[in-house]
């Protein structure tokens, strides 16, 4: 179904608009990515103040809130 949807998404938009393209990126454009890319990204749109972390696993012993503090 992937491929039949990147398929239609080709023929539904014309190739300059995003929507004709993956929507996570092509091989090309993931390659692409360096750290310094990521952490702009994450400067410029990550607030940890409105982020929601989702914690799974044991946690037997661990003190959550200190984990959390330290990151």
């Amino acid at each position: 179904s992937r491929r039949a949807a990147k398929q239609l998404s080709k023929e539904l938009f014309p190739a300059t608009a995003r929507m004709s393209r993956p929507r996570l990126g092509t091989e090309e454009t993931v390659r692409r990515i360096d750290a310094a890319a990521v952490r702009a990204f994450f400067d410029a749109h990550i607030r940890p103040s409105t982020a929601t972390a989702v914690i799974v696993g044991d946690l037997t012993d661990i003190d959550l809130d200190a984990l959390l503090a330290e990151t």
